[in-house]
């Protein structure tokens, strides 16, 4: 899903099945790759067909918890490109 208004992004998601954290944590990196330093609204919606939800929002919760946490893979990336941005600007 991509929103646009005046030629910028206003809001970008996807919408996922879910597959375990795995799954959850390469649909975040996914998202990122399509994203510039200035996006800032992002969503990931995920349609889950199984009934233990509440045990699959704490793992998911637990996965961005424990990324965000080692600062790796897409936010690291961003981190970076935000910084670049900076120096660059």
């Amino acid at each position: 899903m991509l929103v646009r208004h005046e030629g910028n992004n206003r809001f970008i998601g996807a919408c996922k099945f879910w597959s375990g954290v795995k799954g959850f944590l390469a649909s975040i990196e996914q998202l990122f790759g399509y994203t510039a330093w200035r996006d800032t609204k992002l969503a990931v919606v995920m349609f889950v067909r199984e009934r233990a939800l509440t045990d699959i929002i704490e793992k998911a919760r637990e996965a961005i918890a424990d990324t965000s946490a080692s600062s790796s893979g897409a936010t690291a990336r961003r981190d970076r490109a935000a910084r670049g941005h900076e120096l660059a600007g």
